[in-house]
């Protein structure tokens, strides 16, 4: 901290399990369809062979905090796994499984618990791609943020006005 610029983490105490960041590589032959049930691996019969680009998911056991503006840095992977496919940023998710709304199968989950931090109301998630959707839940105390984004192909991210804004919790 006695740099011009210093580097901050913050460890998120309830695990990489409870933050994770998704972009799901399935597609469905007919978008406009959806299959629900469990989530489908490789021998996903009616998907299509193709493999979204970007998909991956990242788990994250630290964050970076920009200290100035209690803002969470979320392409910062210093402190991630990669479990398959590319780097996926914190707090953002997404697909290009189905057309169909409430049928997003991208994966978001933050847990700040432990951590003196919540998340400040202000943050909010915004869509882009192609039919997008989401369902972003908030626990009471903003210490606990989850949900699904997808589309056909559908996205959602912190909108960058704000990104992922932290309050500090009192005791």
């Amino acid at each position: 901290m006695n740099t011009s610029e210093p580097i901050e983490f913050l460890t998120l105490k309830s695990g990489e399990s409870r933050n994770f960041a998704e972009i799901y590589d399935k597609k469905l032959f007919h978008p406009n369809k959806c299959r629900y049930g469990p989530r489908y691996g490789a021998d996903c019969s009616f998907c299509t062979p193709e493999i979204l680009e970007n998909h991956g998911i990242t788990l994250f056991s630290k964050v970076r905090l920009n200290i100035t503006s209690l803002t969470i840095v979320e392409d910062d992977y210093s402190f991630t796994n990669v479990l398959y496919g590319n780097p996926v940023p914190f707090g953002n998710s997404g697909d290009c499984y189905s057309s169909v709304p409430e049928c997003q199968q991208g994966r978001l989950n933050i847990d700040l618990r432990g951590t003196g931090f919540v998340l400040d109301p202000s943050s909010k998630w915004i869509n882009f791609g192609e039919n997008p959707n989401q369902k972003i839940y908030f626990s009471k105390d903003y210490s606990i943020i989850y949900g699904t984004c997808g589309g056909f192909c559908g996205f959602c991210k912190p909108d960058p006005s704000t990104g992922i804004k932290l309050r500090i919790v009192e005791d």
